[in-house]
Order: structure tokens, then C-alpha cells, then sequence
């Protein structure tokens, strides 16, 4: 602090001597210079005017002339974060009413009651009110509504458990039965694969017996074996089919002889 208040009343003390004014010409022609470097002959530099006596006029003019970016006073104001100019903020035009709420309501949310404004625009008017009242009534449900609504999908979450649990307990009620019959189904088909075991066991030396010879199961001598001896089953099939026909039948060619 103490450095920076030296410097500053070293500042002052410079610029309240006589070569104060010649600073201020060497920056205002050095500016001069840099605006007009592109082209190919700079225009001569401009004289301060001498009627620059306070300290204050001439740190204004001195910060001026450093001001190199030729951005309008409000976007200055705007990255050095100081408040905007009220009688700026007062010409301002808007195209409605909204949008100027809009703009004065992020003023206040940066810059807080340092900028004057009242806060009550951060509020919203009566009409703005109903205007939010009937876009909830279309938009949004009643507090009763949601209440109803909560109360029927309660109700249809307790139905659904209910149902749950009633199958449960039916399912739970057949449980021995249901082990009891899979425990036959089991059963069952474990002895049609011994069954089928044993018949293919059979076959095997029946086609050893044919052949003379041990066949694999998947050798074509095998295939040739499995399809004679099926055939001769539907054959056997057949014959006897045939012959309980013929069984059924003689009782009443026997009749019909004795009655002739």
C-alpha cells in the first residue's frame, strides 16, 4: 500500500512540472504513428492543446491516448467490469417490454444494487403472474389432479403385488406335484435312453453276427444293417396286422358257412 502511494505522488509530482506536456505529446505521437503505420506516408502528429493544468485532466487525456483498441465507451466499461453509463442505459429503445426486463434484471444480477436499479423488476408484474398461471393450468395438472393420479398408480402398484403374490402362493401350493411329475418325466426319459442303449447294444452284435466281423456304429456296414433290419420289421408289422385282420374276420365267415 505504502509502495503504491509512493508511486502515485511520484506520478504527480512529475506531471505538475514543466515537461508534463511534452509526455503527453511524445504518447499522443507515438499513437499518431501506430494508427497510421500501414500506410505510406503518416500524417504529421497533431500538438496537445497547453490548457492542461490539473492532474486529473491530464491522466484522463493520458488514458485516452493509451486506449488503442477504438472500442466504444460502453464495451470499455463492459471488460473492466465498471457499471454502464445510467444515462446510456436510460436512451436504450427495446422492441417490447419483455426484453427490456430481460436486460435490466441480468444488469442487476451482476452488478447488484450498486447500479441502481430497482429490484422489483426482478419480479414478475400481475399480468406476467396470470399469464403463468394459465400456461401452468394447460401445461402443468392440478395439485388434485396429481394427488388422484398418485393415488391410482399407488392403488395399481398394490393390484399388481397382489397378483405377484397370489401366483406365488398358488405356485408354491403345486410345488410338490410339479417336482413329483418332473422326477417321472426324468425317469421316463432315462429309460428310454437305457432302452435305446440296449437295442443299440443288440444291433451291434446282431450285425457282428451278419458280417462275421466288428462294425462301428457309423460305418456304412452298420447303415446297410439298421435299414434291412428296419425294413424287416415293417414287413413283420404288417404280417401281423394282416393276420389279426384275418383273426377278426374268420368268427364270421365261420357264421355265414353254418348258416348256408
Amino acid at each position: 500500500m505504502a509502495a503504491s502511494m509512493v508511486k502515485i505522488s511520484s506520478l504527480t509530482n512529475f506531471l505538475t512540472k514543466s515537461n508534463s506536456t511534452r509526455l503527453l505529446q511524445k504518447i499522443y505521437r507515438n499513437k499518431q504513428y501506430c494508427r497510421h503505420i500501414s500506410s505510406a506516408e503518416a500524417p504529421e502528429p497533431q500538438a496537445l492543446p497547453d490548457e492542461l493544468e490539473t492532474f486529473e485532466e491530464k491522466e484522463s487525456v493520458i488514458e485516452r491516448l493509451r486506449n488503442f483498441s477504438n472500442l466504444p465507451q460502453y464495451l470499455q466499461d463492459k471488460e473492466h467490469g465498471k457499471l454502464p453509463d445510467r444515462e446510456r442505459l436510460e436512451q436504450m429503445t427495446f422492441k417490447d417490454n419483455t426484453k427490456r426486463k430481460i436486460f435490466l434484471r441480468k444488469l442487476y444480477a451482476k452488478y447488484g444494487s450498486a447500479i441502481d436499479i430497482d429490484a422489483g423488476v426482478c419480479w414478475p408484474s400481475k399480468e406476467e403472474l396470470e399469464e403463468i398461471k394459465e400456461d401452468d393450468k394447460f401445461f402443468e395438472p392440478s395439485f388434485q389432479q396429481m394427488l388422484a393420479d398418485l393415488k391410482e398408480e399407488k392403488r395399481k402398484e398394490a393390484e399388481f403385488n397382489m397378483n405377484v403374490l397370489t401366483k406365488v402362493e398358488k405356485g408354491m401350493a403345486k410345488m410338490d406335484t410339479l417336482i413329483k411329475d418332473f422326477n417321472a418325466r426324468q425317469q421316463k426319459e432315462l429309460e428310454k435312453e437305457e432302452e435305446a442303449e440296449i437295442k443299440r447294444k443288440e444291433m451291434m452284435e446282431l450285425a457282428e453276427e451278419y458280417y462275421g466281423y466288428a462294425v462301428k456304429p457309423r460305418s456304412p456296414e452298420f447303415i446297410k444293417f439298421m435299414e434291412m433290419k428296419r425294413n424287416e420289421e415293417k414287413v413283420a408289422k404288417k404280417a401281423a396286422k394282416q393276420a389279426s385282420r384275418n383273426k377278426r374276420s374268420s368268427p364270421q365267415v365261420q357264421q355265414e358257412v353254418a348258416k348256408s
